[in-house]
């Protein structure tokens, strides 16, 4: 008996429609070729310890913004100081040692220094109020990272969405710091030995700290 060629449809029949002709009725629940379908669904790898800022990075990020902040009044303050006839340290008539360029003139000093003095102690500490807000919670907050993580290439994501967290829940986090700080600043050091290098406050807030992405280079 002749076979008929290979390829070719027997005489009578309709050949398989192609797979463009296919209703979504009729290829529901097929995989595509060259798919495997049994066995147990696969789980996403989980991230590994260099996924997570390392620990020192938060600590040089932390003390940048630092720095940023205390130039807002240190200088100005010690500055006035010196022009503006003032002492750099004494002592009230309650015997409280202040200084004129830290809080202590600023909380212990009225009527010890001079009332002008004490006037810009207050607005250059407002001053500095609202810059490390703006920083830390606001510009953080928005973006994942303040002046001190962009500058070490770390930020601050939603563990759940990968997403900055925004302002508020910014703010609520380092409130949520002062959990970290209650225990002998145990929270702190928590990340040295974390698996996902949390803070308490991080854990409380389902925040991690990741590397921020290389940055572009252009040819």
């Amino acid at each position: 008996m002749t076979q008929p060629p290979e390829g070719s449809v027997p005489e009578g029949s309709v050949p398989p429609p192609y797979p463009a002709q296919l209703s979504p009725e009729m290829t529901r629940g097929y995989l595509p070729y060259g798919s495997y379908s049994g066995g147990m669904p696969s789980v996403p790898a989980q991230p590994s310890g260099n996924a997570y800022a390392h620990w020192g990075l938060r600590v040089a990020a932390t003390f940048v913004d630092g720095i940023l902040g205390s130039l807002i009044y240190y200088p100005v303050l010690l500055v006035l100081a010196l022009t503006g006839d003032v002492p750099i340290s004494t002592v009230t008539a309650e015997g409280v040692p202040i200084t004129a360029f830290d809080g202590t003139a600023l909380f212990f000093g009225w009527g010890t220094y001079p009332d002008w003095f004490q006037v810009v102690s207050l607005l250059v500490y407002l001053a500095a109020a609202v810059f490390i807000f703006w920083n830390t919670v606001w510009r953080q907050g928005r973006t994942g990272s303040s002046i001190g993580k962009s500058l070490v290439r770390i930020q601050v994501i939603d563990e759940r969405t990968g997403a900055p967290i925004g302002a508020a829940m910014t703010f609520v986090r380092s409130l949520c710091h002062l959990v970290d700080a209650l225990p002998c600043y145990l929270g702190y050091l928590w990340p040295l030995w974390d698996d996902k290098r949390q803070t308490f406050a991080d854990k409380i807030m389902h925040t991690v700290v990741v590397p921020l992405p290389p940055v572009a280079v252009k040819p």
